[in-house]
């Protein structure tokens, strides 16, 4: 006797064979934020230059991939392949060192860092010190990355506010 389709057989289906929207991200800023001597910050965003990940008012992310409830996160809406980028800079100061690192979140569970790059402070010619990090992680719906700033100079040091590139923290799903 042929057995009949109920609607979690549909559900699952749907999930296995129909594609996800391709165009998914989001890209945030910040201001100028000081970050403590010797542990890794969070930096934090309050402007969403653009977020094509929203649901809707009825969905599970009405707000889409960044929302300003969780200024410090950037949450994925599908799962799948995801890049994840960070641009800061530090203002200038010549002892220590600088990093920058993301870290991936399960709700309730590990947080993992993904991606990480340190180097000596610049010691010439007071010059600020720009830090780019990129990666690529899969990420199931409701999983969030954020974006973490270190430094070891002795002191509190900014991370500056710098037009279209500082802080900025972008996640693009790759369809």
């Amino acid at each position: 006797m042929p057995q009949l389709i109920n609607s979690e057989m549909i559900r699952t289906l749907k999930s296995v064979f129909l594609p996800l929207p391709a165009n998914l991200g989001a890209r945030v800023f910040g201001s100028t934020q000081s970050i403590a001597n010797a542990a890794y910050g969070d930096i934090t965003f309050d402007t969403e230059r653009w977020d094509t990940g929203s649901t809707g008012a009825g969905g599970a992310y009405p707000n889409g991939m960044w929302d300003v409830a969780t200024p410090k996160r950037l949450t994925a809406v599908h799962r799948g392949w995801h890049t994840i980028s960070g641009h800061i800079e530090f203002a200038y100061h010549a002892v220590g060192r600088r990093g920058i690192q993301i870290r991936h979140t399960i709700p309730g569970g590990a947080v993992t860092e993904i991606a990480r790059s340190e180097w000596d402070a610049i010691k010439s010619d007071q010059v600020t010190q720009p830090m780019s990090i990129t990666t690529q992680y899969w990420m199931n719906a409701g999983e969030y990355v954020e974006l973490m700033a270190f430094q070891d100079s002795g002191a509190g040091l900014n991370v500056n506010e710098v037009g279209n590139y500082s802080p900025e923290f972008v996640m693009v799903r790759i369809p």
